[in-house]
C-alpha cells in the first residue's frame, strides 16, 4: 500500500478470524477503498504509517496520530510548531495543581478559540476515560497528570462540563466575544479541580 494514500483507520466489524481493521485509502484518481487487516498485522500497519509520517518531517508520529484520531493526513497536517507551542503551554497549565482561570485565559487570548476548544475537549476525554480506568486516548504524553487529576473529580461533574464543551462546538467559530467564551471554559474547569459545582455554570 502507497503510504500517501493512508485516509483514516478503524475498527468496523467482527470477521470470521477476530476484529476486522480498516484502512481507508483515496489513490489519486480513484475512489476510496478499504483494506482489511486482521489484528495480527495491525501493529505492523502501524509502523508503516508512523514510518511514513516520520519520513515527512513529522517529529513525534505517535502523539500526531492520538491527536487526530488516528487520521494520518490530518496528522501530517499537524506539521505546525505554533500548534505543538501552544497546546503544550494549555496543557501544561492544565495539568498543573491550581488553575488561575483568569490569568491562563490571558496567556491564551491569542490562541485560536477554535483550536483552544478542541484541545480542552481531548483533555476532558482523557479525563474521563482515565478516571473510569480506560486509556488515555489522546494525550499520552500528560497520562501521569492526566490519572493524578480524574482521581479527585466527581466524574458526574467531569462529564457534565466535558458535553457542555461538545455543545460549545456549535458556537465556537462565532462567539459574542471570544475573550469572555474562554474565560467561561477556564473558571468552569478550574471550579471542577476545587471540587465546586458548577452545574449553574452551563446554560443551553
Amino acid at each position: 500500500m502507497d503510504g500517501s494514500a493512508f485516509r483514516n483507520i478503524g475498527l468496523v466489524g467482527q470477521g470470521t478470524q477476530g476484529p476486522m481493521i480498516a484502512f481507508r485509502c483515496a489513490l489519486a484518481g480513484k475512489h476510496p477503498y478499504i483494506y482489511d487487516v486482521l489484528p495480527g498485522r495491525l501493529d505492523e500497519a502501524g509502523q508503516k504509517i508512523r514510518q511514513w509520517l516520520r519520513e515527512r518531517g513529522i517529529a513525534n508520529p505517535a502523539l500526531s496520530l492520538a491527536q487526530t484520531g488516528n487520521a494520518p493526513l490530518a496528522a501530517l497536517a499537524l506539521d505546525d510548531g505554533e500548534f505543538w507551542t501552544q497546546r503544550k503551554a494549555l496543557l501544561e497549565s492544565l495539568a498543573a495543581p491550581d488553575v488561575d482561570a483568569l490569568t491562563l485565559a490571558e496567556q491564551v487570548r491569542e490562541f485560536s478559540v477554535d483550536r483552544l476548544l478542541g484541545w480542552l475537549q481531548r483533555w476532558t476525554y482523557d479525563l474521563l476515560s482515565a478516571g473510569s480506568g480506560g486509556k488515555v486516548r489522546y494525550n499520552p504524553d500528560f497520562e501521569t497528570a492526566l490519572i493524578r487529576i480524574a482521581g479527585r473529580l466527581r466524574a458526574a461533574d467531569l462529564a457534565r462540563y466535558h458535553r457542555h464543551l461538545v455543545r460549545q462546538q456549535r458556537i465556537v467559530n462565532h462567539p459574542l466575544n471570544s475573550r469572555l467564551f474562554i474565560e467561561q471554559l477556564l473558571l468552569s474547569y478550574a471550579a471542577l479541580l476545587r471540587g465546586e459545582s458548577v452545574t449553574g455554570v452551563y446554560a443551553g
